[in-house]
């Protein structure tokens, strides 16, 4: 291997690494971008979703086609229903997500909706596959859960956010996570048929078409004030920001980043990075403060989050020196080419390898 070579696969993951942590810093600001709407101006969930998807669809069908050419609609017909299911998960999740930032603010939501899915995920393997956890993974799992509760329970930045349901906050929240996992798990089944940017592009396109009807039907925004020229322009802003920076080019930027890095170690960051952006920034802008109790939790989940990570990632590597799996479709599988939806699709398919490997004679 020639020195520009070793130079070149040296940077690869540094660069991976440096394309996840920036794509996680784009996604922690969407919640504090959705509270930058003009003064009397209120959009409800069903807007705010349906705009990030609408602006986001395009322009990532328009990156995908320069970079995969005609090949962007070489797409099977048995993959379509697939890629509808992604357009529903990913339409549910802006729904949720923006009604859990709306009551229980962007902090407490951001740690909800990032921290709770790989925890989701590990306690659905062991159910799946019918296999009791060991005694520290169940370790870590109670101590996620314990961590949650004191993130959730914590009542010191309801005060920021007026008239708020914190219960419905909490509920959304959690569901939105669920439906971030279950999202990570189609894309984990799509990686096997499509590029993941074309699933990703295509499904937030049907996304988008699915939350269109509700938007027409739920009527224009209510301004509680004449708009002006300036009022206009800033709605126009944030909008397009959503749609366009934390969304469309975050993904983008993990896409291409875990593809470089190929290990756990870019995913970790990212799910770690995220909520730590949109706490400082909440906390800097909106004068949401976390109480000690929660900063407990989030020290809990946190720590859970990064035991769960290297786990897959040990036996991503021990499954990588295996014959068995020596195959290019399998080691494909093992490297994780989990696609821009998320780092907890390749917890998924590490959990679903690791039941795969047949016992060694070794052993």
């Amino acid at each position: 291997m020639s020195a520009n070579s070793r130079g070149a696969a040296a940077r690869s993951p540094r660069h991976g690494l440096l394309l996840a942590a920036a794509a996680a810093t784009l996604w922690g600001t969407v919640g504090i971008a959705s509270k930058m709407l003009p003064d009397g101006v209120t959009l409800s969930s069903f807007h705010l979703g349906f705009a990030r998807l609408a602006i986001a669809a395009p322009l990532l069908v328009l990156f995908s086609a320069i970079v995969l050419g005609r090949g962007l609609w070489a797409i099977g017909a048995h993959a379509w229903p697939w890629i509808a299911a992604v357009g529903v998960l990913a339409a549910c999740y802006q729904f949720c997500l923006f009604v859990s930032l709306e009551q229980l603010g962007v902090a407490r939501t951001a740690l909800l909706t990032v921290c709770l899915p790989p925890v989701l995920i590990a306690g659905a393997s062991a159910l799946v596959w019918h296999e009791r956890p060991s005694a520290p993974t169940t370790g870590v799992l109670l101590l996620a859960l314990g961590g949650l509760m004191l993130v959730a329970g914590s009542s010191r930045s309801i005060d920021v956010v007026p008239g708020a349901a914190p219960l419905l906050g909490v509920a959304t929240g959690t569901v939105a996570a669920m439906v971030f996992a279950l999202l990570s798990g189609l894309a984990r089944k799509l990686a096997r048929r499509v590029h993941p940017l074309q699933a990703v592009s295509f499904g937030f396109l049907v996304g988008a078409v699915l939350l269109a009807p509700i938007v027409v039907l739920s009527g224009p925004a209510e301004p509680t004030v004449s708009w002006g020229a300036a009022t206009t322009a800033q709605l126009i802003l944030v909008l397009v920001y959503l749609g366009a920076v934390p969304t469309a080019l975050a993904y983008v930027c993990y896409f291409y980043g875990m593809q470089l890095s190929q290990t756990a170690t870019s995913g970790i960051t990212a799910t770690l990075i995220e909520p730590a952006i949109a706490v400082l920034l909440a906390a800097g802008l909106l004068g949401e403060h976390l109480s000690p109790a929660a900063w407990l939790g989030v020290a809990c989940l946190s720590f859970a989050t990064i035991v769960l990570g290297l786990e897959g990632s040990r036996c991503r590597r021990s499954l990588a020196g295996d014959p068995v799996f020596s195959s290019p479709r399998r080691r494909r599988l093992i490297r994780g080419r989990a696609g821009p939806v998320g780092f907890v699709a390749a917890l998924t398919r590490d959990r679903e390898v690791c039941r795969a490997q047949p016992p060694s004679p070794r052993r």
